[in-house]
């Protein structure tokens, strides 16, 4: 199947779960993820927020913050096809953005970076065991990804209905460490 066929088919299957469902499930992800080394190593959470039935990242927030780690969540910049990350102490600074994602607002001096032991999840339509993704067509993520270097630790939230056989890699594609869903994690490397 062609990435578009995997788009099409991989959002009418998520798209036709009920809000229950997606919140009974993204929590039992975001647990799991909490509870790992994963987390529990790095210094600094990338998050992302969801729109449609994505999974959800809000018990995250609060676990990072709780913690004492840094959050960050993407400012899109349509025009030059850029993510920068933006740190958030508080989800309600995060407003309607392109798209209607909630993004922060640009703020000096609170862009920030990831480093060597942070994690970035990373959204997707689709993942397949061996790291591969399958986005929503822009390419803002694999750019973002190939600029931060390999020490920076990748991470997909899915249900597990999103994990596929076999997506085909393109060059362009970067692929992810690990990949949380409501019934495994699995480590891409």
């Amino acid at each position: 199947m062609t990435k578009d066929e995997i788009r099409r088919e991989t959002i009418l299957k998520r798209d036709s779960l009920s809000l229950e469902e997606v919140q009974k499930m993204s929590d039992t992800i975001s647990r799991a993820f909490i509870a790992s080394p994963l987390f529990r190593d790095a210094q600094t959470i990338f998050l992302y927020s969801p729109i449609k039935n994505e999974v959800r990242t809000d018990k995250i927030f609060r676990a990072a913050r709780e913690a004492g780690k840094r959050v960050g969540y993407p400012l899109i910049n349509h025009r030059a096809r850029e993510i920068e990350y933006i740190e958030v102490v508080d989800t309600e600074e995060l407003t309607s953005g392109y798209y209607g994602i909630l993004e922060p607002p640009k703020c000096d001096g609170r862009a920030i970076r990831p480093n060597g032991g942070d994690i970035v999840i990373v959204p997707g339509v689709a993942f397949d065991a061996r790291g591969h993704r399958v986005g929503y067509g822009g390419g803002f993520y694999d750019r973002f990804l190939s600029e931060i270097g390999s020490e920076v630790t990748t991470v997909g939230l899915a249900f597990a209905l999103q994990i596929i056989p076999i997506i085909s890699e393109e060059p362009h594609d970067i692929r992810l460490g690990y990949i949380v869903t409501e019934d495994r994690m699995i480590h891409c490397r």
